[in-house]
C-alpha cells in the first residue's frame, strides 16, 4: 500500500511533565487520559494546561479504553490487563496470565459493547525493554486475546509479528490487530459466515503500525512509528541466524526511527483515507493517533510531549 503523506495542519505540542504518553483517550468532556513510564495515569483538562495524577498502577501503562461501567481499561506492559476507577484511583488486575503463562507484554485493547475486552500480547519472549527483538528476529509470537464478561479468556489469534493496536468494527463482526513487524493489520472474523476465519485487513503499510483507535469521525486511526525504509526491509531478507545475531547488537543509525510524526486513517473496507506527517522534528516515534471532534492527538513511547493537529 503506497501513499504520499500530506502535512499535519496547525501542528502543536505540549508537555505532560513526565515521560512516555504512549496512548491517549479522549473523554466526552474534552479531557484527555494518558499514562507515563512512572506507572501513573494522568487526566489532562480540556485547556491542555492543567493535569493531575488520577491513579498509580505500577508497571508501565500502554493502551487505554473504557469499560461499560465507566472504568478505564489499561494494558500494563509489565503487570497485565487492568481496570482503573478514575474517580477513586482503585486498580483491579483483570488478567496477568493466560493458560498459566504470564503476559509478558500486554499492549493495546478494544472493549466490546458487552464488556468483553480484546487485547494484544506483543510477544511471549521479551518484555518492553526488548520490544523490538521479535521483529528483528522475524519471530511471530504475538497474540490477540478476548477477556469475556465472565472473566474467562479466549485466544482469538496467534502467529502475529509483534501484535499491537486493536480495534473492533462498529457492529463487532470482526476485530483488527496490528502486526508491527509485518507492517500490516490482521482481521479476525467474529460473527457471520466468516466467523472463526482470519485474513489481512491491510498489507504493505507505508510505516510500522502501533496503536489503533476508532475516531469520532468513524475512521480507524493508526499511529505509524516510522516509515518502512529500504534499510529496514533488507533485514527481512537476512537468514534467521543472522537476524538473531542482529537483534543482540546496537541498532544502526540506518534503521532508527525518523525524527518526524506519522499517522494514517482507514475506512472499514481497508481503504486508506488519510496519510499525514509532520517533519519539523518537534515530535517523533508516534505510538498513538486519537481523533476527537476534528482534532487528532498523538502520543509517543518516548519524551514528555503530546502533539495535536486539526483535520
Amino acid at each position: 500500500m503506497s501513499m504520499s503523506f500530506r502535512p499535519m495542519t496547525g501542528f502543536q505540542t505540549f508537555t505532560i511533565g513526565s515521560n512516555g504518553p504512549e496512548d491517549i483517550l479522549a473523554l466526552d468532556d474534552g479531557a484527555l487520559i494518558t499514562g507515563n513510564d512512572a506507572g501513573q495515569i494522568l487526566r489532562i483538562e480540556p485547556d491542555l494546561k492543567s493535569m493531575r495524577v488520577i491513579a498509580e498502577i505500577g508497571g508501565r501503562g500502554l493502551g487505554l479504553d473504557l469499560l461499560p461501567d465507566g472504568r478505564l481499561v489499561v494494558c500494563n506492559a509489565i503487570l497485565g490487563l487492568q481496570a482503573v476507577d478514575m474517580a477513586s484511583g482503585e486498580v483491579e488486575l483483570l488478567v496477568s496470565t493466560v493458560d498459566g503463562e504470564p503476559l509478558k507484554f500486554c499492549n493495546n485493547a478494544a472493549v466490546a459493547k458487552d464488556g468483553a475486552i480484546y487485547f494484544s500480547s506483543s510477544t511471549t519472549r521479551h518484555g518492553i525493554e526488548g520490544s523490538t527483538k521479535d521483529i528483528v528476529e522475524g519471530r511471530k509470537t504475538g497474540r490477540l486475546f478476548r477477556r469475556n464478561p465472565d472473566s474467562s479468556v479466549d485466544t482469538v489469534l496467534t502467529g502475529i509479528s509483534f501484535a499491537n493496536g486493536v480495534a473492533l468494527s462498529p457492529n463487532e463482526d470482526f476485530v483488527l490487530v496490528n502486526s508491527t513487524g509485518e507492517y500490516g493489520i490482521h482481521r479476525a472474523w467474529l460473527t457471520g459466515d466468516k466467523a472463526g476465519q482470519r485474513d489481512m485487513f491491510a498489507t504493505d503499510l507505508p510505516g510500522f503500525p502501533d496503536n489503533l483507535s476508532v475516531g469520532s469521525d468513524g475512521l480507524i486511526w493508526c499511529a505509524l512509528v516510522t516509515p518502512v525504509t529500504a534499510a529496514l526491509k533488507q533485514i527481512e531478507r537476512l537468514p534467521s541466524w543472522l537476524r538473531f545475531v542482529l537483534a543482540k547488537l546496537p541498532e544502526p543509525k540506518s534503521t532508527q526511527p525518523a525524527k518526524a510524526a506519522y499517522c494514517a486513517a482507514f475506512d472499514w473496507d481497508g481503504t486508506m483515507v488519510h496519510g499525514l506527517e509532520d517533519t519539523s522534528g518537534a515530535f517523533s516515534f508516534t505510538t498513538c493517533a486519537r481523533e476527537y471532534k476534528g482534532r487528532v492527538y498523538l502520543g509517543s513511547l518516548h519524551g514528555s510531549n503530546i502533539a495535536y493537529f486539526e483535520l
